[in-house]
């Protein structure tokens, strides 16, 4: 996306020094003035400075060594299933409180409550 906003800080300012010249030569047309080609002209200078010259450097964000990777945990499928359901229905709720639907947030309130008592934390328990 940057890359695209530096080419067109280049192509906006010359097409406008394209019409600029269209109108020396073209009678009868009504264009731009001398002051916006010369805003154009700096605009475009401006533009070629900041793609050729400044946007060539590398950022050193990246500098060190890269983090390990996230250890990913395995639990059961009764355990995803619980914590998945709970999840489906808290994303039901919050989707009736954006839509005003107090029919779609008791439902899910409900639904919610019976996956908070049907949760199954015996496998995060047997971890700790």
């Amino acid at each position: 996306m940057k890359k695209v906003i530096e080419i067109l800080g280049i192509v906006l300012p010359a097409l406008i020094i394209a019409l600029g010249i269209v109108r020396i030569f073209v009678k009868n047309t009504k264009g731009v003035n001398g002051l916006t080609m010369l805003f154009a002209i700096l605009l475009l200078a401006v533009g070629l400075l900041q793609f050729f010259i400044f946007g060539n450097k590398k950022s050193s964000n990246n500098s060190g060594p890269k983090p390990p990777p996230l250890a990913v945990s395995k639990h059961s499928e009764a355990f995803n299933k619980s914590i998945g359901s709970l999840l489906s229905a808290y994303y039901d709720m919050t989707e009736g409180f954006v839509n005003w639907d107090t029919a779609v947030i008791s439902k899910a309130g409900d639904n919610l409550k019976f996956a908070f008592d049907s949760l199954n934390l015996d496998e995060i328990k047997r971890i700790h």
